[in-house]
């Protein structure tokens, strides 16, 4: 699902050839839960041979449920800002020692999200090169 929203975010681009800054903060969230979602990987790649270490992960989480639109572009735009929960993560096989990591899955995790993270910033200076282009700005 977040592949085919990049891609839609891609498609606009061509088409328009201008940004909203909702989109551009859009993908800065993106680009921000990727980096700190490494941070957590990482962490856990570290203590893989701590004893007692239940690995750790990352949920974006929303502030609020209700979503307000923008119905006259005179009108200020609501963003709806997400932040970052870390939880200890559940139905883990935990050794003798008590930890819990995984050390293959997690190096999966690592180079699936790098890659999701290189995409979002090369998406990310693309839209703000587009946008400096279509609005002249040097």
């Amino acid at each position: 699902m977040r592949r085919a929203w990049v891609f839609c975010i891609l498609y606009f681009t061509v088409c328009t050839h201008c940004f909203p800054s909702s989109v551009l903060s859009d993908i800065a969230q993106y680009v921000d839960f990727f980096a700190k979602k490494d941070a957590v990987i990482s962490k856990n790649i570290a203590n893989a041979s701590t004893p007692g270490y239940i690995p750790l992960e990352l949920h974006p989480t929303e502030r609020s449920s209700i979503a307000l639109y923008v119905t006259n572009p005179s009108h200020m735009h609501y963003a709806n800002d997400s932040e970052f929960e870390v939880t200890e993560k559940r139905d883990i096989q935990v050794t003798i020692d008590g930890n819990g990591v995984d050390l293959q899955k997690e190096l999966t995790q690592k180079d699936t999200n790098a890659a999701a993270l290189k995409s979002a910033l090369h998406i990310y200076n693309k839209a703000r090169s587009i946008t400096k282009l279509a609005t002249n700005d040097k």
